[in-house]
């Protein structure tokens, strides 16, 4: 492997890593958005999932429940796009 080859595999794989921490940054907003109540996003998905769904969901299973599971997935992503932009 010759050493433009190897600067142009960098390259790629630098790119590749930008893609990637961009797409954690825009499911961090998207997970934040739904931990925020934006839209009211947390019950739609609960009436979604309830009226269309063959098995109906359980008794733990509420809006609230929806924005703190996507607080947290949101919150993980976030410093995970962080870390891989800044690290």
């Amino acid at each position: 492997m010759t050493k433009e080859d190897m600067m142009i595999t960098a390259a790629q794989g630098e790119t590749v890593g930008y893609l990637h921490a961009v797409w954690q940054g825009i499911m961090a907003i998207v997970a934040l958005s739904i931990a925020f109540n934006l839209r009211d996003f947390a019950y739609r998905i609960f009436q979604y999932s309830m009226d269309r769904s063959p098995v109906t969901p359980g008794a733990g299973f509420s809006p609230t429940v929806i924005r703190l599971a996507t607080a947290v997935v949101g919150i993980i992503l976030a410093i995970s796009c962080m870390s891989n932009l800044l690290g």
